[in-house]
This record gives structure tokens, C-alpha cells and sequence, in this order.
């Protein structure tokens, strides 16, 4: 039976067999040839009919099996194509996450930019507004540098707003990013 195949002579029938001899010719020596014969046939077609039995189960096993087995092929072909598919697209993601990853990263390097000429501004003020106190017109000079610092002070903290939205924007797709990770790593 390991192979697919049922065995239809076993060593129980074989043995049934030798045993139902032995009683037809015990038949056959205490009750007569006719007895014995119609013993002798009735067994023989038992015996056909068992093996007819089992060569339909044989059928129906084989029919039953080669079924299963192309269930099992649709089965994996169908996992194959997912699992393909799945891949595929994981790749596109992690493309999409460095693609976004560079840019945040180039975002991040101009603000750091911007800061830097920023505080050089700020930095060129300072050394204007002591030259500036020297002279007579510090009023005018200290009102028109009260102005410059203003306005460069709502540019820092557009500045400021950026970056820190930036940063956010950042902590979020990290958090993402190590979200899809541990599924993939599952």
C-alpha cells in the first residue's frame, strides 16, 4: 500500500484459502464430489467478487490520489506566484523608503545650510551694530538693525518650523520603516 497499490493477495487470504481446500476435501471425502464442487464455487466466486472489490477501491485510490496531487501542484504554483509577488513588491518598497530616505537626508543638509549662512548673518549684524554705536545716528542705525533682527528672526522660526516638521517627518518613517521591517523579519 506504500507504493499506491493494493495488494490483493495478502498473507491472511492466502492462508483463508489453504483453509477452505482443506474443507473441500473434507467435503469431498465425507459428503461427495457435489458438495465439495458447490463449495468449491461458491468460494471462487467470493473470491472473484473480493477481488473485484478491491480493484474498484485500487480505482477510486488511484482516481483519489491523482487528484489530491493536482490540487497540491495548484496549491503551490499559487503560493509561488504570491510569495513572487510579495517579493516584488517588498523590493519596490524598500526603493521608495531610500528614495525618501535621500531626500529627507538632502532636505535636512539644507536647512543645516541655511542655518549655517544664517548664523554668519547674524554673526556680520553684530559686528554692524558695534560699528554703528560709534557714530552719531545710533537711533536711526538702532531702529534700522531692530528691523533686520525682526525679520531675521521670523526667518528662523520659519526655519525652525521646517525643521522640526522635518524631524517629525523623519521619526515617523523610521517608525514605519521598522514597523515593515519586523512584519518582513516574521
Amino acid at each position: 500500500m506504500g507504493t499506491g497499490k493494493f495488494d490483493l493477495i495478502d498473507d491472511e487470504m492466502v492462508e483463508i484459502h489453504r483453509k477452505f481446500r482443506a474443507y473441500v476435501t473434507y467435503l469431498q471425502n465425507e459428503t461427495g464430489f457435489m458438495n465439495a464442487l458447490t463449495a468449491d464455487m461458491l468460494w471462487k466466486s467470493l473470491y472473484i467478487k473480493y477481488e473485484q472489490c478491491f480493484v474498484k477501491l485500487q480505482r477510486r485510490f488511484e482516481k483519489e490520489s491523482h487528484t489530491l496531487r493536482n490540487f497540491v501542484k495548484d496549491q503551490f504554483f499559487k503560493q509561488e506566484g504570491f510569495l513572487k509577488d510579495f517579493e516584488q513588491e517588498k523590493r519596490e518598497m524598500q526603493r521608495r523608503h531610500e528614495e525618501q530616505i535621500k531626500s529627507l537626508n538632502s532636505t535636512i543638509k539644507d536647512l543645516r545650510d541655511n542655518r549655517t549662512r544664517l548664523e554668519e548673518s547674524v554673526e556680520i549684524l553684530k559686528l554692524e551694530l558695534e560699528t554703528l554705536t560709534k557714530y552719531d545716528k545710533r537711533k536711526e542705525a538702532m531702529m534700522d538693525i531692530e528691523g533686520a533682527f525682526e525679520k531675521l528672526n521670523v526667518y528662523i522660526g520659519e526655519i525652525d518650523g521646517k525643521k522640526k516638521k522635518t524631524v517629525t517627518m523623519l521619526r515617523k518613517l523610521q517608525i514605519l520603516m521598522d514597523a515593515d521591517r519586523g512584519k518582513v523579519c516574521e
